[in-house]
C-alpha cells in the first residue's frame, strides 16, 4: 500500500489498509484507495465508540468521540454521544459544554436539551435540569425519557 511507515495512531487504528479494520467493517470505496475521508474515519470512530458505550467503557468511548469530533465537528450526534459518555464519567461540566455546543449549532436539538437535563440533574442542579428537560419536551413532546427526566427533576425541587 501507499502508506508511509510509522503513520499510525494509538493502538494502530489507522490507516484503512489495516486488515482488522477492513474485515471488521465495510467501508466505501476500493481496497487500494487512499486514506478514507474525514467523514468515513469519523464514522468508524463513532461506531467503535458506540460499541464501547454499550460495554460501559465510557472513558475509552469519550476519547474516540473526541477524535471523531476533531475530524467532523459539525456532526451533532458525536457531541451528544460524548456528552452522555462524560455524564456517565461524572464530568457534568464537560457534558454541559458538549450539549451547549450542539444547541449553538442547532437550537432545536431535543437530544442536546435532554442530555443537558440529565447531566444537570446528576450534578444536582435541579432547576436548570427542569429548564433543559422542559425545552426538550417542548421540542419532542412524545419522548417518554424527557418526560420522566422532567418529573424526576421537578420532584427534587419539591414541586413534583
Amino acid at each position: 500500500g501507499g502508506f508511509p511507515k510509522g503513520k499510525r495512531t494509538r493502538r494502530g487504528t489507522l490507516p484503512a489498509a489495516d486488515t482488522e479494520m477492513s474485515d471488521a467493517m465495510e467501508t466505501e470505496g476500493k481496497a487500494g484507495e487512499p486514506v478514507p475521508t474525514a467523514e468515513a474515519r469519523s464514522d468508524e470512530l463513532k461506531v467503535k465508540a458506540n460499541g464501547l458505550m454499550g460495554q460501559k467503557e465510557y472513558g475509552e468511548a469519550e476519547k474516540l468521540y473526541t477524535q471523531a469530533i476533531e475530524l467532523t465537528p459539525q456532526v451533532e450526534a458525536l457531541w451528544t454521544n460524548r456528552a452522555l459518555a462524560r455524564s456517565n464519567l461524572g464530568d457534568y461540566e464537560g457534558a454541559e459544554s458538549d450539549c451547549n455546543a450542539v444547541i449553538g449549532m442547532n437550537p432545536s436539538s431535543s437530544k442536546a436539551y435532554g442530555r443537558l437535563g440529565s447531566a444537570l440533574y446528576k450534578a444536582g442542579r435541579f432547576q436548570e435540569s427542569v429548564d433543559a428537560y422542559n425545552k426538550a419536551c417542548e421540542l419532542d413532546g412524545g419522548n417518554a425519557t424527557y418526560k420522566q427526566g422532567l418529573e424526576a427533576a421537578k420532584s427534587q425541587l419539591g414541586g413534583g
